[in-house]
């Protein structure tokens, strides 16, 4: 996602608490800095995550056990 400041917008959130992550990064790659890693069922910052310049990164990682629904 490329733009002059970018907002991500989360509308629902459940993953396996402690277990399964999203990461989100201040810029174009993971090695940007991170904003946040959020895992369980509530939304990460209200569901707004914004970022200070031009993109946002979003990784995510989910072991083979128990998998909640996501994110969207």
């Amino acid at each position: 996602m490329i733009c002059a400041s970018c907002k991500l917008l989360i509308s629902s959130f459940n993953f396996e608490n402690g277990y399964d992550y999203v990461y989100v990064y201040d810029g174009p790659t993971i090695a940007s800095p991170l904003i946040g890693k959020y895992t369980g069922n509530s939304l990460p910052n209200g569901g707004t995550v914004t970022s200070t310049g031009s993109s946002i990164t979003i990784r995510q990682y989910s072991d083979t056990y128990v998998n909640g629904a996501g994110f969207s």
